[in-house]
């Protein structure tokens, strides 16, 4: 994919076009916002580099190890299942153990959490497998064919009081 001057020139990598990034490693004056993007602050040392024709990321915050850009939303959706779906490797974890896996193996691209997250949102099988529901309580609503005062509810409570005359009627709270 990044070999593709089309492609590469639509696709833009923190708002600067793959393309000038590419071309800024052959030409670094001619293309001065993906060179400072590339670099990223030259006493850090560079955040991009190229190695055997794939675009390598290194996020300076973490000082991690460099891992390959995946460009094309089907390398993306290819890691998303892997990471996340697949029955050896994925095993439907969570959201940051897939990435930390993915991550782990050397891949990224800029919107990996939220592609993530996006994607075991709307896993089939996360859906089914959920150990909980959502609170969701139910309206009163009537009873289907019955109408008002066709049935009577009675309610108990307790303890009675004792009564010692039998010809007195049992009524709760008349001593």
């Amino acid at each position: 994919a990044l070999g593709d001057k089309d492609y590469t020139s639509n696709l833009k990598l923190f708002d600067v076009p793959v393309s000038e990034i590419m071309a800024s490693f052959a030409e670094p004056d001619v293309y001065p916002t993906a060179t400072r993007l590339r670099l990223g602050g030259a006493v850090l040392g560079p955040r991009f580099r190229i190695l055997n024709e794939l675009l390598e990321y290194k996020d300076k915050q973490t000082d991690g190890p460099w891992l390959v850009y995946l460009p094309s939303p089907r390398s993306r959706a290819w890691a998303l299942y892997r990471y996340h779906s697949n029955p050896l490797l994925g095993g439907h974890r969570g959201s940051p153990r897939a990435i930390s896996a993915a991550k782990a193996d050397g891949y990224w691209w800029p919107t990996i959490s939220k592609d993530m997250n996006r994607w075991i949102k709307h896993c089939p099988n996360c859906q089914l497998g959920k150990w909980y529901e959502p609170f969701n309580p139910q309206p009163l609503v009537f009873r289907r064919g019955m109408t008002r005062f066709s049935a009577l509810q009675l309610d108990f409570m307790g303890p009675m009081d004792s009564f010692v005359r039998a010809n007195q009627p049992a009524c709760p709270g008349n001593n």
